[in-house]
């Protein structure tokens, strides 16, 4: 008896529940059949052929990016050096206006190395933004052909039963409709050699 006022004492709750938040018993029931299936996403991005050819080219601005900005020291503290060497051999005033000018190149060095970065980060935005919009409509294909109501990444599920993750069918797709993707970086400066 006690089992039977519990479960129907549950089951009222729920209704309950239900019409306080402003849902009806039906969508409750429909909530409750609900199918869901999961994605890696983060799989997505780095099985996918786009995935791997976008994360490549990133890596590969970004090198050219540390290496610009190597060259940048090496050269300001080699001017560093000849203009500590000119202090005691030029005119003050003129030593003074090396100084300022050196300091100048400088702050447009780092102005030049945080544009670099910048536009590094903005690219790769873009890249996955792009990614997404091809994404959208595959992920709502394997959704329907499984008859699912509803998709969650990996990440969110604590644990789940066997077959239900589309990892593998969503990779498929993606790498069918969208294999690379160019990325257009900004131009990285040559450093003057001085």
């Amino acid at each position: 008896m006690m089992k039977i006022f519990s479960t129907t004492f549950a089951l009222a709750l729920i209704v309950a529940g239900a019409f306080l938040s402003g849902q009806s018993p039906a969508l409750a029931q429909e909530v409750a059949s609900a199918k869901i299936i999961l994605v890696d996403f983060n799989r997505v991005t780095g099985d996918s052929l786009v995935g791997q050819d976008v994360n490549a080219q990133i890596q590969q601005q970004a090198s050219r990016i540390q290496t610009f900005e190597t060259n940048l020291v090496a050269k300001f503290d080699t001017e560093e050096d000849e203009l500590k060497r000119l202090q005691t051999v030029i005119a003050p005033d003129a030593w003074e206006e090396r100084v300022r000018l050196w300091n100048q190149k400088k702050v447009n060095g780092q102005r030049q190395s945080d544009a670099l970065r910048k536009n590094l980060q903005q690219v790769g935005q873009q890249a996955q933004m792009e990614i997404d919009r091809v994404l959208r409509p595959i992920v709502n294909n394997v959704m329907t052909a499984r008859g699912a109501t509803m998709v969650l990444d990996t990440r969110v599920v604590w644990r789940s039963a066997a077959g239900f993750d589309f990892t593998t069918e969503v990779v498929d797709g993606l790498n069918t409709d969208l294999a690379s993707y160019k990325l257009a970086f900004m131009d990285i400066p040559e450093v003057p050699a001085e």
